[in-house]
C-alpha cells in the first residue's frame, strides 16, 4: 500500500511540474517588457572582488520561476568587450542565485562575481534580459 501511495504522490509531483512548463516560448517573451533591471553598477569588495550588482522588479502580474540576463562589460567608450550569462532567479539551485520565484511587484537584489576580468573593462556595465520561465 505504501509503495503504491509512494508511486501516486511521484506522478502527481511530475504532473504538477508538467503544467510549469506549458507555458510557451512566446509567452515568455511576451513577458519580457515586465522584468525591469535598475541601480546596475559594478564595484569592489572589501576582500577584492569585482562584482555587479543590482536590482529585479516583476513588473508583471505572474511569478517569475526563472531568468536569465545577460552582463555586458564595456570599455570607456561603452564599446563591448565581453558578455557574462548569468541566472539571477532559478528555478534550480544554482550558487548566488534565488530559487524562490519572484512575485509579481517584487523587487531582487542580484550580485555577479566578476572573473578574470579583461584589462579594457572601465566597468562599466550593462544588463538585459534574456528570457524568463513563468
Amino acid at each position: 500500500m505504501q509503495k503504491i501511495l509512494h508511486l501516486a504522490l511521484m506522478a502527481s509531483l511530475a504532473g504538477s511540474l508538467q503544467c510549469r512548463s506549458t507555458v510557451s516560448a512566446e509567452d515568455s517573451q511576451a513577458y519580457l517588457p515586465q522584468i525591469e533591471v535598475s541601480e546596475v553598477s559594478a564595484f569592489e569588495t572589501v576582500t577584492g572582488n569585482i562584482r555587479v550588482g543590482g536590482e529585479i522588479t516583476n513588473r508583471g502580474d505572474r511569478p517569475l520561476r526563472g531568468l536569465r540576463v545577460k552582463i555586458h562589460l564595456l570599455d570607456d567608450s561603452n564599446q563591448l568587450i565581453e558578455e557574462r550569462d548569468f541566472k539571477p532567479v532559478s528555478s534550480s539551485w544554482i550558487p548566488f542565485t534565488s530559487d524562490d520565484p519572484l512575485e509579481p511587484g517584487e523587487a531582487r537584489k542580484f550580485s555577479y562575481r566578476v572573473d578574470n576580468a579583461p584589462e579594457e573593462w572601465s566597468r562599466k556595465v550593462r544588463v538585459e534580459v534574456l528570457e524568463c520561465e513563468l
